[in-house]
């Protein structure tokens, strides 16, 4: 597979590949813009049958299932939306918005994190943005 290096101001810092350690966890691909980290994930998780867009049970369960992973990982976070449909350039997209605190060493910042999902091509594509609550991004870096 063949990833841009640039989208929109987005710059791709970093490709891995999951599958060799971890069949069905595909690829992350991971893209940096001022002020936002984009995290894009194309994987099938070993299933044959996942249609494209959002409105199949596989892809919705997925949607749940990921909601849940970012709550486990971020016991603290407030689900600010949730089963949100939402259209990017066509695609149908399923969006929820997190609000949690993101420790680093030295530091503690209130975060929004946005996560999209859909199915294309027989993979899930889920999309995570992660930027300060504070020092927002501007409007087209979100």
């Amino acid at each position: 597979m063949n990833f841009p290096k640039h989208l929109g101001s987005f710059t791709l810092d970093s490709v891995i590949n999951n599958e060799k350690e971890m069949p069905g966890q595909g690829v992350s691909l991971l893209y940096d813009a001022p002020g936002v980290k984009a995290s894009v994930f194309v994987y099938d998780l070993g299933i044959t049958n996942i249609q494209n867009g959002i409105d199949s049970t596989t892809v919705h369960d997925q949607f749940l299932q990921t909601i849940g992973d970012v709550m486990k990982v971020h016991p603290d976070a407030q689900n600010l939306d949730s089963d949100r449909r939402l259209s990017a350039s066509g695609v149908q997209l399923l969006h929820a918005a997190f609000q949690y605190v993101e420790s680093k060493p030295g530091s503690r910042d209130v975060v929004f994190s946005n996560l999209y999902i859909t199915g294309r091509n027989g993979n899930f594509i889920l999309i995570r943005t992660t930027y300060s609550a504070i020092d927002q991004p501007q409007r087209g870096y979100r």
